[in-house]
């Protein structure tokens, strides 16, 4: 039904999912009612004639995400450490002071295994939060400085200078402004010779974020959190040389610098590990979650660090490394993908496009990810119906939403490199199911981002798992009960 008018503008049948079988997943039962050939932009809801039951109402047209794609950028604004969140770039209800910057904190933190040590203060302000504590961990931050320069790399027309961060209207995309508030602090994290530090720890009691007043240590230096900064200080030499204001092209030259030191300390100290929060290693309550990664791991890492340098630098002995080492890929090797590990399947991907990379190499990727997407899990639980929501994974855990979007990545990368015989509308329509399910396709008919009420969303997530929306708060716990709730986007 179109609102303007309330006329009826398409119908047809309900079509019964997996002939009326349980969906394992969810334990529902479910019905699909496809309307995709409403193409009119407009105001729509789909309406039952024979119990008058409607849905939400939604938006068909070609911008429907311009807004949410705003909103879900400024949660990294939300999420910078040290920096001053005031009005008009945040609602008076979340507005808070630069947080950790008392003494001790962090801009003179201190070596966690010798606190009391004067002399290992250091400056390391910036970065944004975890997920849902204070802490900084360098192997994550440098994972995200990735993730948004692929995003920005791959579509940067989606990304202008009007997302009201403080940075809006400076002739930069503020995404680029973002991401270099967290390539900053990776900056302050590298020691002279190469190595990064592995982890910042704060105070994660308090909120707002500015009334923590505990002290700051920070973790020694890694193999893992070196080489993955190296990944992230190449990207984003490479991004940053491209844009056109004075300032930035020199500083591309400093973050190629960076990635060319922290590459040639990782390969002299190919095993250096520091676990964090770890009663064996020494260090029980410097963070929470554990960011270090084994053998395998930082293989990994090493071989996505060599891609991005291959592709800042050009230097011949980083692309022999890709030459001899990209074998060993579990894509390449294994011949598999999955949405768990698609962060180094991306970064072979990217290597396709460099014009170092070798044709037979070129090929052997593409071809190995073309196959490897037939493999049961992939287009066939598309073509299959597998899944009630239109977005199959298999098992849920520990951060599925974020496995869920990297699932609907492993379907958009074959269209971004035109991999594999289907077209670029089929396997972006598979990679559209996914995107649905975050934004209320799914079993709990919610949007998957938080406080989205003003931004159309009838249902959203209303409480989350964080700091500074804690549970039992007057003020943040949630958006229903207390006086503010959890910010919008998060």
């Amino acid at each position: 039904v179109r609102v303007s008018d309330q006329s009826v503008v398409f119908s047809a049948e309900l079509v019964e999912w997996n002939d009326g079988n349980v969906h394992a997943a969810s334990g529902d039962r479910a019905w699909w009612f496809d309307f995709s050939s409403i193409t009119q932009p407009g105001s729509y809801f789909v309406r039952d004639p024979a119990t008058d039951l409607r849905s939400a109402q939604f938006e068909v047209g070609n911008g429907v995400y311009e807004e949410i794609l705003k909103q879900a950028v400024r949660t990294m604004f939300y999420q910078r450490a040290g920096f001053a969140k005031n009005t008009p770039f945040i609602a008076p209800g979340w507005s808070d002071d630069a947080s950790h910057l008392v003494p001790v904190q962090y801009t003179e933190a201190r070596r966690f295994l010798t606190q009391n040590d004067v002399t290992t203060a250091r400056d390391l302000r910036g970065g944004w939060y975890d997920a849902g504590d204070y802490n900084k961990y360098t192997n994550w931050t440098a994972d995200y400085v990735i993730s948004l320069l692929t995003t920005y790399r791959e579509r940067p027309q989606i990304f202008g200078d009007d997302f009201g961060i403080p940075e809006s209207g400076n002739g930069v995309p503020d995404l680029l402004d973002e991401i270099k508030y967290g390539v900053d602090h990776l900056l302050r994290m590298q020691n002279p010779e190469g190595s990064v530090l592995s982890i910042v720890g704060l105070d994660s009691g308090a909120s707002p974020p500015s009334a923590a007043t505990g002290p700051s240590y920070y973790g020694d230096a890694s193999t893992s959190a070196t080489l993955t900064s190296a990944a992230a200080f190449a990207l984003a030499s490479q991004v940053y040389d491209g844009i056109g204001t004075p300032a930035l092209p020199t500083y591309a030259d400093q973050l190629r610098s960076a990635a060319v030191s922290a590459w040639d300390w990782a390969a002299a100290n190919p095993a250096v590990v520091f676990r964090n929060n770890d009663a064996s290693s020494g260090t029980q309550g410097l963070g929470a979650g554990q960011q270090e990664v084994d053998e395998n791991g930082r293989a990994d890492k090493r071989l996505s660090a060599a891609i991005y340098l291959a592709a800042s630098t050009g230097e011949a002995r980083i692309h022999d490394y890709v030459e001899a080492n990209y074998g060993a890929s579990k894509l390449v090797g294994g011949f598999y993908v999955n949405g768990f590990e698609n962060r180094v399947q991306r970064d072979l991907l990217f290597y396709t496009t460099l014009s170092g990379a070798p044709s037979e190499i070129r090929d052997t990727i593409r071809d190995r990810y073309g196959n490897a997407m037939q493999a049961s899990a992939h287009w066939p639980a598309i073509d299959d119906a597998r899944d009630a929501y239109q977005a199959p994974l298999d098992p849920y855990s520990w951060g599925s939403n974020a496995v869920q979007a990297a699932r609907g990545l492993l379907f958009a990368q074959l269209a971004e490199y035109d991999i594999g015989a289907r077209s670029a509308g089929e396997n972006l329509n598979a990679a559209a199911g996914f995107i649905h399910y975050l934004h209320g396709v799914n079993p709990q008919g919610l949007v998957y981002l938080s406080n989205m009420g003003e931004f159309g969303a009838e249902r959203s997530v209303d409480t989350v798992y964080h700091a500074w929306f804690p549970n039992g708060s007057t003020e943040f716990d949630n958006v229903k009960d207390s006086s503010f709730g959890t910010a919008p986007g998060v």
